[in-house]
């Protein structure tokens, strides 16, 4: 007589022990089929805590989404600006090719116009080249390895590069403490370095000064570059590392307002930090922070 009920009994209690194994794999299922159907990758799986096989196979699945939803978040975000900013050029190269074919022209004004439609060309294919480099940055591409590197030599050599452009009379001063070896990117820190002197050529002012140093303080190694230049406004100095941005007494036409953001990201991607310091009128102060392994 009591065999039934027990059978009973186990069929219930094993139905119930059935449905409490397989609700992990009915979420998991429930919601990749949402993120499929309604293409929401900001959407995750959730099934609380635990740390059994399911549970660590959700948390891959998240992982991965997220993956997914950053490459894609990037790819649009790249997508935009490039037909933000490469308008402009487009549109001055597409001008001078129309002016040029209205009717015949004098060999001078052709010159005149393939010497606009060179520099536009030029500076687009600039533009998109940092734009790839920044993009490469965001997605933590595995081109970038790090290798132990002597920065004090990397900083020593690209000031002697400087050294010789005596641009607006100029004078770079270099104070470099030696033998700093620090885990990095050889490509990556040289353009971070070109970026921030390169800058200060261009904002800074006739006959001024350039002071470039690195010294070690204690696990981390400090490399600032200073000048007497114009300057940047206070509430520009958080903008200036933002894509694309450029200060209103910065916009010379000649840069494509990426260059502080890629020397940020540059430090970023080492575990480090870029900060400014700057008065208007009285020269900024730019310091790039990196750790010593």
């Amino acid at each position: 007589m009591l065999l039934p009920v027990l059978v009973l009994i186990a069929i219930i209690g094993g139905y119930w022990i059935a449905g409490r194994i397989l609700r992990p794999i009915r979420k998991i299922s429930d919601a990749t089929a949402q993120i499929e159907q309604g293409n929401d990758l900001k959407k995750r799986i959730e099934l609380g805590n635990g740390n059994d096989e399911l549970y660590q196979l959700a948390d891959a699945i998240n992982a991965m989404i997220d993956r997914l939803d950053q490459s894609f978040e990037t790819e649009k975000r790249f997508v935009s600006d490039a037909s933000h900013e490469l308008r402009t050029p487009v549109s001055v190269i597409t001008a001078q090719c129309e002016y040029s074919l209205e009717k015949p022209r004098s060999e001078e004004e052709y010159v005149q116009a393939l010497t606009v439609i060179r520099r536009q060309a030029g500076k687009m294919g600039k533009m998109i080249a940092q734009m790839l480099e920044f993009t490469r940055l965001e997605m933590k591409s595995d081109r970038y390895t790090k290798a132990p590197l002597n920065f004090s030599e990397l900083i020593t050599l690209t000031c002697l590069d400087f050294q010789y452009i005596h641009e607006k009379n100029i004078q770079l001063e270099c104070h470099v403490e030696p033998d700093i070896v620090i885990s990095g990117n050889y490509e990556l820190l040289q353009r971070l370095a070109n970026n921030l002197i390169s800058n200060a050529y261009r904002y800074g002012k006739e006959n001024g000064h350039i002071n470039v140093t690195v010294q070690r303080k204690e696990t981390q190694v400090s490399f600032s570059v200073t000048d007497d230049g114009i300057g940047i406004a206070p509430e520009e100095q958080e903008k200036i590392f933002m894509r694309f941005y450029q200060a209103e007494r910065s916009r010379t036409g000649e840069g494509s307002g990426l260059g502080l953001s890629l020397a940020k990201e540059i430090a970023l991607f080492h575990q480090g930090s870029l900060t400014v310091e700057s008065i208007l009128e009285e020269g900024s102060r730019f310091e790039v922070i990196l750790p010593i392994k």
